[in-house]
C-alpha cells in the first residue's frame, strides 16, 4: 500500500473547503493507497506527470512516485480555479 502525503498547501486548502466535500475528499485519496494510478492525469500542458481526482466540484492534484510507493498531493482546489504552475507545485513543502 501507498502512503499518502498531503502538502501544507493542501491540508489548508481542505480545511477551506466544506466539511462534507472534505471528508469525501479524503475518502477518495485514500483509495490511491491500494489504487495510485487511477486516477486520470491533468489533461493540461506542462503538468503530464500530475494526477487529479475529482470529487464533487473540487480537485486534488497529486503525483505517485512508485520507487518510493508514496502518493504526493499538492493541492486541492475548485475545479473552477486557475491551477497553480507545475514549478509552484513541485517545490511545496510535505
Amino acid at each position: 500500500m501507498s502512503q499518502i502525503l498531503l502538502s501544507d498547501l493542501a491540508v489548508e486548502q481542505l480545511s477551506e473547503m466544506p466539511a462534507q466535500i472534505g471528508r469525501f475528499m479524503l475518502d477518495s485519496l485514500q483509495r490511491l493507497r491500494t489504487f495510485p494510478r487511477s486516477a486520470p492525469r491533468v489533461p493540461v500542458e506542462g503538468y503530464e506527470s500530475f494526477r487529479q481526482i475529482t470529487v464533487r466540484s473540487y480537485r486534488a492534484i497529486y503525483c505517485y512516485f512508485e520507487e518510493k510507493n508514496e502518493v504526493r498531493v499538492y493541492c486541492i482546489l475548485h475545479v473552477r480555479r486557475r491551477l497553480p504552475s507545475p514549478e509552484l507545485l513541485k517545490y511545496q513543502l510535505f
